[in-house]
């Protein structure tokens, strides 16, 4: 029965279920049943707004937690509109809202500011351009990971064989190991970028840069020993420094270095080799140390 607004102890008239429930269910069946119909208001856009949240930091419904009469209305009702659609018909795939956003203009736009797209779009509202943000630390770590090949690429429909990418984020956040005893820094790195351990709901992220991150980057075992591990592999099997430069930059990066990017590389390991006295592979390190600690590595441009 409905309470009576100002008198809990005063019960109203009976209400009806909304949908019916047989008498030998529980409900969640037709619950659920009820939630995902395709006329339903709010479902499919909740779910638009918050996978393209996860992709451009901001969602079309900016307030992504309300999306009641208190939050803030969309940027873009008809896209928004238009993408609950496209998750419906395709059967609720999320996989195929990820692609469709994925492989837009919008999201492969760069995040460079031009005098005429910040003439007609000075807030970055209307994605002129794509809204640079800094990469969850996950995936930050991750990114050190796979540039030693401990994340291994597998045919899509293969069963993942965790132990060969079980030193992954997702892994150690969900198990008491950690990858050559390294867990205890790798915890003190994730809350430092942002991660939250304390299993709160959160629709965003801290993305602040502070100081205690670039000493981090500095001073902490964790990067160094996965610069360590590449620039060895790289020493090994790439002789020719300019090659190893190339191998480098793309393998941190994910592109090739301009002129100006592979001549301060080369000439930064040639001097740490002859003034410093170091070895090529203690050289390299620290090349490879400050791709990582770069914003073209954290930041998602």
């Amino acid at each position: 029965d409905p309470v009576p607004r100002g008198n809990p102890g005063l019960a109203g008239s009976e209400l009806t279920a909304a949908f019916p429930i047989p008498a030998d269910a529980s409900g969640r069946l037709q619950f659920a049943e009820w939630l995902t119909h395709p006329e339903h208001p709010l479902t499919a856009r909740v779910m638009a707004n918050r996978i393209w949240h996860w992709h451009f930091g901001t969602g079309l419904v900016r307030t992504v937690d309300d999306f009641g009469k208190r939050g803030v209305p969309p940027s873009h009702p008809e896209l928004l509109d238009w993408l609950a659609c496209e998750l419906i018909d395709s059967g609720w795939s999320i996989k195929h809202l990820h692609r469709l956003i994925l492989s837009s203009a919008t999201y492969r736009a760069s995040s460079a500011r031009t005098p005429e797209n910040l003439a007609r779009d000075p807030d970055g509202t209307l994605y002129s351009r794509f809204p640079s943000r800094r990469l969850e630390v996950e995936a930050i770590y991750d990114g050190m990971l796979t540039s030693i090949g401990k994340v291994p690429r597998q045919a899509a429909g293969s069963p993942l064989d965790t132990s060969k990418s079980k030193d992954r984020a997702l892994y150690i956040l969900t198990s008491s190991r950690s990858p050559l005893g390294m867990g205890i820094e790798i915890r003190k790195m994730f809350p430092l970028f942002g991660f939250d351990d304390s299993g709160r709901p959160m629709h965003d992220r801290d993305e602040n840069v502070t100081t205690a991150q670039a000493l981090w980057w500095l001073n902490n075992p964790l990067p160094r020993y996965y610069a360590t591990k590449l620039a060895e592999k790289l020493v090994k099997e790439c002789p020719d420094p300019r090659e190893r430069a190339l191998t480098l930059h793309e393998t941190v990066l994910g592109r090739p270095p301009g002129s100006g990017a592979e001549t301060a590389m080369l000439g930064y390991a040639k001097d740490l080799v002859t003034l410093r006295g170091l070895s090529e592979t203690e050289a390299w390190t620290r090349v490879a140390l400050g791709l990582f600690s770069s914003n073209a590595f954290r930041n998602l441009e």
